[in-house]
Order: C-alpha cells, then structure tokens, then sequence
C-alpha cells in the first residue's frame, strides 16, 4: 500500500505571494510511489478532482485532452476550456496556463506547473499556481490568492489520497 510519507509546505499549502497584481501559491508532497504511477492518476482528472469545483458538478467530465492540449470540461450545452497545456513530459511535469474556474472571467495569465521527481521515497510532487493580471478594487487580485489556494489545496490532497487509495 502507498502513503503519504512527508509535506514540505504541509498539507494546507501557502500563499507564497499576494498582491493586487500577481499572486503565488505553491504545495509539496511525496508519496511512496513511482513517478510513473502517480502520473498516471495524475492524468485521470476526471478521477480526483472535486465535482464542486467544476462548471457542471460533474469531474468525471474533467480531462486532459492531448489533440486539443487543453484541460477540457464537457457540459451538458458545450464545455469549458479550462487551462492550455503549453509542456507535457510525461512522467515528470506538466505546464498549464490559463485562469483555472472563475479566474478565466478576468483578464489574468497563469500558469500552473505540476512536477513530479523521483527520490528515495517515491516522488515528489509539486503544484505552483502563478496568477498576474488585473482584478477590480483595491486588492485586486490579492483578494483570490486565499480561496484559489484552498481549493488547490484540496485537489493536491485528493490526488495524494487517490494515488494512495488506488495502490498506483
């Protein structure tokens, strides 16, 4: 069986930076397991990821389209392009860039790199989320370093538990 052997910056991730500008979050895992392995969870979205964070409440409609190189969602009238994929290096990381769910409503750039790196435990997963850009008020965007941090910490956790969960 897989577990959970350490957190870097612990399981409820950090905001790394905030400002009205540009903010960073940033999560650190290690699993025992195979890079192989978890890139391969990695890639079933669909799988691990909260249906309470998707436009149709539905993640089973949640991939990783490579034609497309996009992170798509199918809709009951259409569907949503999520994220580009701008790098995919199977096993070992993958760039996306876009604003994730509501980020994608404002003149924003992000970019979102998932790395995953052999050690003497297993592998080492790592999620940096780089938002800049412009968000009305005072704060700007500042204000969604918080909550965009929680639910990727969410997810980041999921994909811990379902690599763990599924044996991969």
């Amino acid at each position: 069986m897989l577990f959970l052997l350490s957190t870097t910056l612990g399981l409820r991730g950090e905001v790394v930076n905030a400002e009205p500008e540009f903010f960073e979050v940033g999560f650190e895992g290690t699993l025992a397991a195979s890079p192989e392995a978890v890139f391969e969870t990695f890639e079933a979205i669909g799988s691990w990821w909260n249906p309470s964070h998707t436009f149709g409440g539905r993640a089973e409609n949640y991939r990783f389209e490579q034609h497309e190189r996009a992170l798509l969602e199918n809709l009951e009238t259409g569907w949503a392009k999520h994220m580009e994929i701008a790098y995919w290096n199977k096993p070992r990381q993958v760039v996306l860039k876009g604003g994730l769910g509501p980020l994608m409503m404002l003149p924003v750039n992000g970019v979102m790199v998932w790395t995953f790196t052999e050690t003497d435990e297993g592998t080492a997963i790592r999620l940096n989320y780089k938002v800049a850009g412009h968000s009305a008020g005072e704060q700007g965007l500042k204000v969604w370093a918080g909550p965009v941090n929680e639910v990727l910490q969410e997810q980041f956790n999921a994909l811990l538990a379902s690599v763990t969960k599924t044996g991969r």
